[in-house]
């Protein structure tokens, strides 16, 4: 093995955890306004999502890089979606309930294919599957791209998630093609583009400014 393909072993689960872990910020900024503002919950839904995923496809082919790395995105990503779900505004929350909704049956099919298909026949449908939520995950934020080009402000897109994507993408993309694993490195590939279109966006329109704490507004009357 050589020494490329040890480090990204080691260093592509670990800049998983930062994925994981960067939505904490925007945890926070959400907890402190008591708002979600224009912040999309979908990547928060996919990460459980994908955690499920890709923590069944390593198990399946017997990857420990791949499921030891995934467990904690189940754990964050619950904690993510219910910290939305107490500021989400009450126009939103049927939207959010049907991501929720779409979420448990996608990982439904998942947990069929592992258990009812061949091994070989599992591992190819987990792995589409996966492909797609992972791309779903690092795009998620591009949904409000129109918004971020019609009101010139990039405040629906978390930059902390954007640029700990890039790194991840990279790290995995360079893990997927030392390994030969289409299901590793074409959907990080994707995810990368995504990233760094985010971060075009950033250079465009500057980082998200924070929003007017209450005492602030107050003080202005």
């Amino acid at each position: 093995e050589t020494w490329l393909l040890t480090f990204l072993r080691v260093a592509a689960p670990i800049a998983s955890q930062l994925v994981f872990l960067a939505p904490v910020s925007t945890m926070r900024k959400i907890a402190s306004e008591k708002t979600c503002g224009k912040i999309s919950p979908l990547p928060f839904s996919a990460m459980v999502v994908s955690g499920m995923t890709w923590t069944t496809y390593g198990f399946l082919k017997e990857n420990p890089s791949i499921w030891i790395s995934n467990i904690s995105a189940i754990c964050f990503g619950c904690y993510y979606i219910w910290v939305y779900s107490r500021f989400v505004e009450a126009s939103d929350r049927s939207g959010l309930m049907n991501q929720l909704m779409g979420a448990a049956c996608l990982i439904a099919v998942v947990g069929l294919c592992a258990v009812i298909l061949p091994l070989v026949t599992a591992i190819q449908y987990i792995g589409m599957i996966g492909t797609g939520i992972v791309v779903v995950m690092f795009s998620g934020p591009l949904a409000a791209i129109k918004t971020v080009v019609r009101e010139r402000s990039t405040q629906s897109i978390p930059p902390v998630f954007a640029v700990a994507s890039f790194v991840n993408c990279l790290l995995w993309l360079g893990l997927g093609v030392q390994l030969e694993d289409p299901f590793v490195w074409f959907p990080n590939g994707l995810g990368l583009a995504a990233a760094v279109v985010q971060l075009g966006l950033f250079g465009v329109y500057g980082l998200p400014r924070a929003a007017p704490r209450p005492e602030a507004e107050m003080a202005k009357v």
